[in-house]
Parts: C-alpha cells; sequence; structure tokens
C-alpha cells in the first residue's frame, strides 16, 4: 500500500510539475507533497537553472546549454533530471560520457544507441541521447 501511495504522489507531482508552465522571471518553483501515514516527503523544485549545491561532483555532465533543471527528494534520495543541448552528434556525445564517467569510477551498465545507465555504490546515472535537428539534446537522470 506504501508503495501505490508513493506512486501515486510521484505521478501527482509530476502532473502539478507540468502544469506549473513558466513564470515571466524563469525562476524556479518548489512543490512539495507530504504523505501523512508514511511521513515520505517529496519536494521537487522546476524550472531551475543551476545544479543544487549538493550535486556530487563525480557524475560528468557536458557543457552546453541547460534547458531547465528539475529536482525531486524523496527522505534521504535525490533525483535530479538535467534537459540541455550540445552542438556534438550523438555519437560523440555517448562516447564523450562513457569515457568519463567510467575515468570516474562509475561501471557502465548499459550503452546503447541513445541509452545509458551507470552506476556507483547508491548513485545511479541514466542518460538519453536524442538527434535535434543540428543539436543534440541530452536528458541526464541523477539519483543520490
Amino acid at each position: 500500500m506504501k508503495k501505490a501511495t508513493l506512486i501515486l504522489a510521484v505521478i501527482t507531482l509530476s502532473i502539478i510539475m507540468f502544469s506549473c508552465g513558466s513564470n515571466s522571471n524563469n525562476d524556479s518553483k518548489t512543490v512539495t507533497i507530504k504523505d501523512n501515514e508514511s511521513g515520505a516527503k517529496i519536494t521537487a523544485n522546476v524550472n531551475q537553472k543551476k545544479l543544487p549545491s549538493d550535486f556530487p561532483s563525480d557524475f560528468y555532465l557536458l557543457k552546453g546549454d541547460i534547458n531547465h533543471i528539475t529536482t525531486i527528494k524523496l527522505g534521504d534520495k535525490q533525483k535530479v533530471t538535467i534537459y540541455m543541448h550540445v552542438k556534438s552528434t550523438p555519437k560523440e556525445v555517448r562516447a564523450e560520457i562513457l569515457n568519463n564517467m567510467e575515468a570516474k569510477g562509475w561501471e557502465t551498465k548499459m550503452n546503447v544507441a541513445s541509452q545509458q545507465y551507470f552506476t556507483k555504490g547508491e548513485k545511479t546515472l541514466q542518460v538519453g541521447i536524442v538527434n535535434e535537428d543540428n543539436e543534440t539534446g541530452i536528458n541526464y537522470m541523477a539519483t543520490y
């Protein structure tokens, strides 16, 4: 039952986040949902442009234009989603991320076409890579 409540909370939070839209000042918005039964608390920041101050330095992020960052905190775990664009090709992006993550001690669990998945202890990084016109879109999902 607790898992179903958590899933419902995450879905609800996602709906709230997408319905927030953007405001004219490009300010970050914070949404918090708390389950009174379990005490689970989900806090999400949307429309961010800066990484959280506690973002681990061993995640490798390419330099490029960050479109937005979403942070969801669930208990002591945090999930940070970063969506950005770079001028490199998808093949170049995949190779650069793979080489740098492994150099920082990460284990590669998956590295196929447009998807990469890395683990290091309790931390994970999922990467989605898409070709968008003359740029490559990258979606990082870091959990720590």
